[in-house]
């Protein structure tokens, strides 16, 4: 099995996307290698040499199709739209749907009838409450 030496600093970024305690570095390499063949749609690594050794750059989707969305565990949204509106992490896409849902489908209570997401319209009353995505609009 061949050796490579990680300078600290990609060491360092590795670490970042780890699950503590659970992943090693090949795991996290692993994981990116996935996620990578997954979005420019290549299997295994002989795709990604046959690309290198013709001079092609890899393509990397800036969309998902619905129908085949690869897992997001462990992905971070650096910025997104939804609907035309801009969403710069999970929570405020997370939030852009559902208010688009809400627009969509007129009321927060459709909405709640097809979504697993614990919905609040407008402030909530208690600490316990609190733990959910509030919808600002009128029902």
């Amino acid at each position: 099995m061949p050796a490579i030496v990680i300078p600290d600093s990609l060491f360092a970024r590795l670490q970042k996307l780890a699950v503590p305690l659970v992943d090693t570095p090949v795991t996290v390499i692993e994981r990116l290698l996935s996620s990578y063949e997954a979005q420019t749609g290549q299997a295994g690594t002989a795709a990604g040499q046959t690309e290198r050794r013709e001079g092609r750059k890899p393509q990397l989707q800036s969309e998902l199709d619905p129908r085949t969305v690869p897992s997001l565990k462990h992905t971070r949204i650096l910025a997104a739209e939804f609907a035309g509106r801009k969403a710069d992490g999970w929570n405020s896409l997370v939030h852009v749907a559902h208010m688009e849902a809400v627009r969509r489908l007129g009321s927060v209570e459709a909405v709640r009838r097809i979504s697993t997401a614990k919905l609040i319209l407008g402030r909530a009353s208690s600490e316990r409450a609190k733990a959910g995505y509030r919808v600002r609009c009128r029902d």
